[in-house]
This record gives structure tokens, sequence and C-alpha cells, in this order.
């Protein structure tokens, strides 16, 4: 809804069952991951240009955009992270380190993505694939990552907690 008038801009109905839906580092497109195991972006405020990106083998729960908007990364219950070049829908990397659903992902300033799956760790990826880091020491499920804005530091939160892990990246 549009504060101003009380009229909404977009209604986006093309996926069942969404479960991300972050705007673009450039305020213009959203991206949404869903359970019919596909990811889309479009014009946040026309509904122009929707890319769909298939190759999921079940619900995407998660999905970030790259620092330049280059790329889209999502991850869901195949336990898999791909790493999508934005404009053309083409799976350009996919990570399988995970071996169990991933349900969380940040992409840092730094070009770094962090993804958690439900085995209590947080792998660190850089945008080719290449595993860089595991956090462990949680104390059940991660729920949120997020990059602090220098991305130097990577929040994690897990049942009531929230680590806060500096980077050397």
């Amino acid at each position: 809804m549009e504060a101003a008038n009380g009229q909404h801009l977009y209604t986006h109905s093309t996926q069942y069952r969404i479960f991300a839906a972050p705007w673009s580092p450039h305020g213009s497109h959203i991206a949404s991951g869903s359970f019919d195991a596909t990811v889309q972006s479009w014009d946040a405020f026309t509904g122009d240009k929707c890319i769909t990106y298939s190759g999921h083998a079940g619900p995407v729960y998660a999905v970030a955009w790259s620092f330049n908007a280059q790329h889209i990364a999502s991850a869901g219950q195949d336990s898999t992270v791909h790493i999508w070049l934005a404009a053309t829908a083409e799976a350009s990397v996919i990570y399988r380190g995970h071996r169990t659903a991933v349900k969380s992902l940040a992409w840092s300033s730094r070009d770094a993505i962090a993804s958690e799956a439900m085995a209590r760790r947080t792998d660190l990826v850089r945008p080719h694939g290449e595993h860089h880091t595991t956090l462990s020491d949680h104390p059940s499920w991660i729920r949120s990552l997020a990059f602090s804005p220098a991305g130097t530091i990577l929040a994690v939160a897990s049942d009531t907690i929230v680590r806060l892990w500096p980077l050397d990246q």
C-alpha cells in the first residue's frame, strides 16, 4: 500500500506459497522464492520483466541479491544454494555443501554468501562456489542471517541468542 493515498502499487500472484521476497540493492526489483521450487524476479512497481529461475528440487526458502544486483542466490529444501545470473536466469554455480534444508541466506557487500542449514551451522561461500568457512556452535537451527553494512560482521540468530561473528574476508 502506498501510504500517501492508501492505494497498493502492484500485486505479484504467479507463485504458490512465497517464503522470501528481498528487494534488489538498487530498489527496483524483487526476487521471490516459493513452494513451487522457483525463484522469480520482477519490476517491483509494474510487475514487468518477470524472470523465472528453475532448478531447485523442492521449495525455495531463502533468496538474496548480490551487492551489485548482478546475481541472485537461492536455497531451500533440496539442501543446495544456487547462484543465478540475475539477467538471464542461468545457474552459474550450485553449492552442495549442506546436508539438510537451507532456510536462510545473506550476501555481503564483500562478496561472500552465508547460508544456514538446519544442522546448526553456517557456511560462508564465495560466489564461484568455493567453500570459505563454517561457523558452528549454535544451540539450535539458525533462523536468520545478516551481514553488517561493511560486510565485516555476520549476525546469526539461533533460538534465544544472536551471535556476532567477525569475518576476515
